[in-house]
C-alpha cells in the first residue's frame, strides 16, 4: 500500500511539474519573422512488473519543436526545423520498455545514422533509461508542379543516452517526394560522425 501511493504520487508531481513548465512557456510563445516555437508535455507512464516481489516504473517525455521560414516572401521554399525531446525513466524499467534512439520502425526518436537492425537482427540502436535528442533539418524546395513537388532536406541529429559516455552525432541528407500533397515518400541517407557507419531509411506518410 505505501509502495502504491508513493508511486501515484510522485507520478502526480512528475506530471504536474511538466505540464506547469510547458503551459508557462506557452504562454510566452509568439511569431517572430516567420517563426514558430511550441512546447508539449507528455503525460508520464505507469506500469508495474508481475514478478516476485512485484516492481513499477514510471516513464516521462517532453519536447520542445522550433520552426522557421527565413525567407518569410518564399514561405514555402525554405523552411528550418529543431526539435528537442527529453525523457527519463524511474524505477525497474523492463527491457522492451527502454528508450530506443535510431531507425526503427518501433520509435519515433531518431537517430538517422544509427541503424536499429544490424545482420537481419533488431537491437544494434542504443537504449538505455534516460535521453536527450535534438534533430535539427533545413529544407529546400527543389521542384514543384500541379502534380508533386521534390524537397532536399539536410539535417543534423545529436543525442545522449544514459547507456553511452558520449554525445552521439548523425549528419546526412533526405529527398522527400509528396505526391498531390496527399502523401510524402521520403529517403534518407545518414551517417555517424564517430564510426563512420551508415544508414539508409525509406518510409512513407501521409500529409
Amino acid at each position: 500500500m505505501e509502495c502504491d501511493q508513493w508511486c501515484r504520487c510522485r507520478a502526480s508531481r512528475i506530471h504536474q511539474f511538466f505540464c506547469r513548465r510547458s503551459f508557462d512557456h506557452l504562454q510566452s510563445l509568439g511569431t517572430t519573422h516567420g517563426a514558430h516555437l511550441a512546447g508539449e508535455a507528455v503525460n508520464p507512464g505507469l506500469g508495474k512488473l508481475f514478478a516476485q516481489p512485484s516492481e513499477r516504473f514510471v516513464k516521462t517525455q517532453e519536447n520542445v519543436s522550433l520552426q522557421w521560414f527565413p525567407f518569410s516572401q518564399q514561405r514555402n521554399d525554405y523552411e528550418t526545423k529543431a526539435r528537442l525531446r527529453l525523457g527519463k525513466s524511474f524505477g525497474r524499467l523492463p527491457f522492451d520498455d527502454l528508450f530506443i534512439l535510431g531507425l526503427d520502425r518501433d520509435t519515433d526518436l531518431q537517430l538517422r545514422g544509427h541503424p536499429a537492425i544490424q545482420s537481419g537482427r533488431k537491437g544494434a540502436a542504443p537504449m538505455g533509461r534516460a535521453y536527450a535528442l535534438m534533430n535539427a533539418e533545413f529544407a529546400k524546395r527543389l521542384y514543384a508542379n500541379g502534380l508533386f513537388r521534390l524537397d532536399g532536406v539536410p539535417f543534423l541529429d545529436t543525442a545522449r543516452i544514459s547507456s553511452h559516455a558520449q554525445w552521439l552525432v548523425d549528419s546526412g541528407i533526405q529527398l522527400r517526394v509528396s505526391v498531390l500533397s496527399a502523401f510524402t515518400i521520403s529517403v534518407s541517407l545518414g551517417g555517424d560522425l564517430r564510426t563512420g557507419q551508415h544508414a539508409i531509411l525509406i518510409d512513407s506518410m501521409r500529409d
